[in-house]
């Protein structure tokens, strides 16, 4: 499936979950619940070929070094950072050139090619070939003309494969700062975090959990891979609310990626996912499917070795990800989501959790 491990195995930052071990003599809404406790597993699992005792890959955790935390910290002057206007007087490649242009073809300024007071990162790739470096080595104040042919493959047909002239001043020259500075996370907002070594502590605290979290993430999908393989269903219709409830989440998901990637959802449908627009729905359907199949089976290997959550373990969990989310408090965040939910996937990452524990590493 291709997106279902995004909702049934990412850490306590999206969907976790909790739920108390169901008593023989409960009732039982498989067809409206929501949380797992209302729900019999064996109604639905009729058979787990194995559930522990599984030989494991030995997932490497990454290493976070200094040059791991230049990475972002590049990323976020680039990003984040103001450039400040230099007394710099010719153009070099990776200056921000603040420049007025006009775009000629055939003697006429053409549509859309005509700026003033742009800012152009040299070297960025933002206008077409051969325009940023037809800049380099031009004087603050000098105008010069660049000759250019838009790419015979330039998304307008208008001015694909059309030679045109750009007129183009150069007003000043901006500079970004070369390290991280107290003014640029003071920018940032962050609570409790001021100054840059402060923030520099934090950023690679931050990256050690993050490894240590795709480590564990690695081998719980490796698990549940193992225990789906192993699964025999007994053929009943899976919990309706359940599947209903994930495929929202997944048309939601998907057309958030598409106002992101500024596309219609019908574009990325069919050019991002590859799916055939007639096929979606259907699709849609059987990654539902396939995260309830998961969950049931958690559920079934949570009742048969009393696996529960308890009422700390679901507040630590639920404070946690308020912290993360920046929600001033659990109470508040805990209105935020759809409780069953966040319980039954944190029961999931529960138990895998417990088949890990009840499994070997293979050596290397």
């Amino acid at each position: 499936m291709l997106r279902k491990k995004s909702f049934v195995t990412m850490s306590t930052a999206a969907f976790l979950a909790a739920a108390c071990v169901m008593s023989a003599g409960c009732n039982k809404k498989n067809d409206t619940a929501l949380s797992l406790s209302d729900i019999s597993a064996a109604t639905y699992v009729k058979k787990l070929e194995q559930s522990e005792g599984f030989e494991l890959k030995k997932q490497q955790k990454e290493e976070i070094t200094d040059e791991t935390l230049d990475i972002y910290v590049d990323y976020l002057i680039g990003n984040i950072a103001r450039p400040e206007i230099s007394d710099k007087q010719v153009v070099e490649s990776g200056d921000i050139a603040n420049i007025d242009f006009e775009g000629i073809r055939d003697g006429v300024a053409f549509e859309g090619g005509t700026g003033y007071g742009y800012d152009l990162e040299i070297g960025s790739g933002s206008f077409i070939p051969g325009f940023e470096e037809g800049l380099i080595g031009v004087s603050v104040g000098e105008e010069v003309a660049i000759p250019l042919k838009f790419p015979d493959n330039y998304f307008s047909a208008d001015l694909a494969g059309a030679e045109v002239t750009f007129n183009v001043k150069v007003n000043y020259i901006s500079v970004k700062p070369d390290k991280l500075t107290d003014e640029i996370i003071a920018a940032l907002g962050l609570d409790g975090i001021s100054t840059a070594d402060e923030f520099m502590t934090f950023l690679r605290q931050t990256l050690e959990e993050n490894a240590e979290s795709a480590v564990m993430t690695a081998s719980r999908d490796e698990v549940m891979t193992k225990l789906g393989a192993g699964a025999e269903f007994s053929g009943k219709e899976l919990p309706k609310a359940l599947v209903d409830y994930y495929a929202k989440e997944i048309k939601t998901q998907d057309q958030l990626a598409a106002h992101n990637s500024n596309v219609s959802l019908d574009q990325y449908i069919t050019s991002g996912l590859g799916i055939d627009l007639n096929d979606y729905d259907n699709h849609v359907t059987e990654e539902a499917d396939s995260i309830v199949r998961e969950l049931l089976i958690c559920d079934l290997i949570a009742e048969k070795n009393k696996i529960t959550v308890t009422d700390e373990e679901y507040t630590e969990a639920l404070t946690k990800d308020a912290n993360l989310a920046n929600v001033p408090s659990a109470e508040e965040y805990e209105k935020s989501i759809d409780v069953d939910i966040y319980r039954n996937n944190l029961l999931k990452n529960k138990v895998l959790d417990y088949v890990i524990s009840n499994s070997t590493f293979a050596e290397e």
